[in-house]
């Protein structure tokens, strides 16, 4: 009973964790410098200058440029995972105070 307890208050821990994560990924989303710097200038336009000019590229300069587009793309996948996982935490939260008030 003790044991389960204190898991159902690390889930619940854990659970919130990942909603705040999320909602931070949600407002530095919405934030114009964030925009601006990562998603308009890093993510997008950069990217496309680099695709541009990858033809002109020698071997180093295209192996920067593919850890570029991973590194990209690696940042994206993060930001779209971390807010993924806390809106599933979300909707597990009713469900974990539920069995917690149940003991």
């Amino acid at each position: 009973m003790e044991n389960q307890e204190v898991d159902l208050a690390k889930a619940l821990e854990f659970a919130e964790a990942k909603v705040a994560l999320a909602e931070a990924v949600q407002r530095l989303e919405q934030n114009k410098d964030f925009i601006t710097v990562i998603r308009d200038g890093y993510i997008k336009d950069f990217a496309l200058t680099q695709v541009a000019n990858c033809g002109a590229y020698d071997d180093t300069q295209t192996r920067g440029f593919v850890m570029g587009m991973k590194a990209r793309g690696i940042l994206d996948d993060y930001l779209y995972a971390m807010y993924q996982e806390g809106m599933m935490a979300k909707d597990s939260l009713p469900d974990i105070r539920a069995e917690m008030e149940e003991d």
